[in-house]
């Protein structure tokens, strides 16, 4: 009998003070939308530089979670599912012959991320906030769909098949940008996103991320306030 009160009890602290912590807590929905392309460069041959494939747009949805945790210091994170990737403009047909094909190749990788923003957050008007934030991603491959590898004559003439098997399972992203607060029910994201870990890496080649996003947070928490 006191094992189930101490445990009533103890449940009931627990819900109080959740509720209590919860109410600190900004949370909701986040919409992403993304150029995203990928830079290539030649580790062997640094003086060649770095090339950079067309933009492809992609999209990201998930939800976050907000806390003050200092002043006007906001730590965010995000969990995410999102897709990024790069366009590829490519001509194909036998050297000969006038005759070629021009494609446009559309190469999209799928990923869940995990984001973590540290944003400072100043009350500069009642109705509109821009605070700059500087934050980090971590991202897990969970698919692809490359098609200039279905390319033969792409493969025929780069080494395209060496590089499937070296595409990184997870990579590291820093993002730095602003947000654009409007009565703190919803902010606008605008971040430039780039590799800090590769997501291919062989001897001549090293292929990293280079994205701009904008991103809609939608807070549920603050839309289903009474106040």
């Amino acid at each position: 009998m006191n094992v189930i009160k101490i445990s009533l009890s103890f449940l009931i602290y627990f819900c109080l003070i959740s509720k209590c912590y919860l109410q600190n807590i900004d949370y909701g929905l986040v919409i992403e939308a993304n150029l995203a392309s990928h830079t290539n460069s030649d580790p062997t041959k640094p003086d060649d530089g770095q090339f950079q494939w067309n933009s492809l747009k992609t999209f990201g949805v998930g939800a976050y979670a907000s806390k003050q945790v200092y002043n006007h210091i906001h730590l965010t994170s995000s969990l995410m599912f999102r897709q990024r990737g790069y366009t590829e403009e490519a001509q194909t047909g036998p050297i000969p012959s006038p005759t070629f094909s021009y494609l446009s190749l559309q190469n999209s990788f799928n990923y869940v991320a995990f984001d973590v923003k540290c944003k400072y957050i100043r009350n500069n008007s009642n109705k509109v906030k821009i605070s700059p934030f500087l934050g980090f991603s971590t991202n897990a491959l969970l698919s692809k769909d490359i098609e200039s590898e279905r390319q033969d004559d792409i493969n025929d003439l780069y080494p395209v098949n060496q590089y499937q098997d070296n595409w990184k399972r997870i990579n590291v992203n820093y993002a730095i940008g602003f947000s654009f607060f409007q009565l703190n029910k919803y902010s606008l994201d605008f971040e430039f996103n780039r590799s800090i870990t590769p997501l291919l890496k062989v001897e001549t080649l090293l292929v990293k991320d280079w994205v701009w996003s904008m991103k809609l947070n939608i807070s549920v928490q603050k839309l289903l306030s009474s106040e």
